[in-house]
């Protein structure tokens, strides 16, 4: 991955400079290159992503910052096979929770820094909220580990929120202090939606691939919708492929019907009920998933 441009410069090199043979060569093999070097391209747009958040100036706010990557990612994405269904069903305005089962990073693109931009949630909030609503809305974000140098960096700089999830360091807390965080919690993100953004999340708190997504639910994006007033909306958005790597591949996306968490569940304190219901509604969601994969095949290019 990381010597990908030097061999396409040499290339080049030997297209323009070279003799009638190496010329003839040069074209014959970046011919036959054609879709690797897509796919560069794009992990090429990724580290230009990065550093663009990392790198900029530091007088600019966070939402500025976050409009800046959802822009270099609407760009990065119209060059990637993409299917997007059920545009229809966002809703009129941004400021709703909007959930995602979260796919894993194929390991091709992890950039230098070992650090992956997670492709899916980035396209939530590029080619969905902010194309939709002007605003590429608030993510909530694991809390990195002490070693995850490239992870704080990219997301101290773009404001989102951060929770705890198994993937984050050990932190022992106290029921009083879980309790406080979770408010703490509600509180920030209620903050955010009364502004007008959106939060984007995923049930799940990992990322697994697609084949096995989703994995069961955690009750917390929905008990957040069930303690802010006004409720939002809960937007189901499915994803399909963004583990895998660019080449001979499609993304695929499935936005479903939002509803209110309190049409679903009658008493919100009742923990079994909400238990219950997170069992039956990943089943659906799988459905959701499985709609998102056959939507892939219909698309036929075989090659960027």
């Amino acid at each position: 991955t990381y010597t990908l441009a030097d061999a396409f410069k040499i290339l080049e090199n030997a297209n323009n400079f070279g003799n009638p043979l190496e010329v003839s060569l040069a074209q014959t093999i970046t011919d036959i290159l054609a879709d690797i070097h897509h796919e560069y391209l794009f992990y090429e747009g990724l580290t230009k992503v990065y550093d663009s958040v990392v790198t900029a100036p530091k007088v600019m706010d966070a939402l500025s910052i976050r409009k800046l990557c959802a822009q270099k990612f609407v760009d990065l994405y119209e060059n990637v096979p993409v299917i997007v269904s059920g545009m229809e069903n966002l809703p009129e305005k941004g400021n709703h929770i909007f959930i995602l089962n979260h796919l894993k990073n194929h390991p091709y693109n992890t950039l230098p820094n070992n650090f992956q931009l997670t492709l899916d949630s980035h396209f939530v909030s590029s080619m969905i909220l902010y194309k939709t609503y002007n605003d590429p809305g608030i993510r909530v974000v694991r809390v990195s580990t002490g070693a995850e140098y490239g992870h704080q960096n990219y997301y101290d700089r773009l404001g989102h929120i951060y929770v705890y999830t198994n993937e984050s360091e050990k932190v022992e807390m106290t029921k009083e202090e879980k309790k406080m965080v979770r408010e703490n919690f509600y509180k920030e993100a209620a903050g955010f939606l009364e502004q007008g953004m959106g939060l984007i999340l995923s049930p799940e708190g990992t990322s697994v691939e697609t084949h096995e997504s989703p994995v069961a639910f955690k009750a917390g994006a929905f008990n957040l919708a069930l303690n802010i007033d006004p409720e939002p909306y809960i937007v189901p958005i499915a994803v399909a492929n963004f583990d895998k790597r660019m080449t001979h591949n499609c993304l695929s996306v499935v936005i479903k019907k939002p509803f209110l968490m309190s049409e679903q569940i009658k008493d919100k304190n009742n923990k079994e009920e909400l238990f219950s219901w997170l069992k039956s509604y990943r089943l659906t969601y799988r459905s959701y998933v499985e709609e998102a994969i056959e939507q892939s095949k219909t698309y036929r290019k075989t090659s960027f």
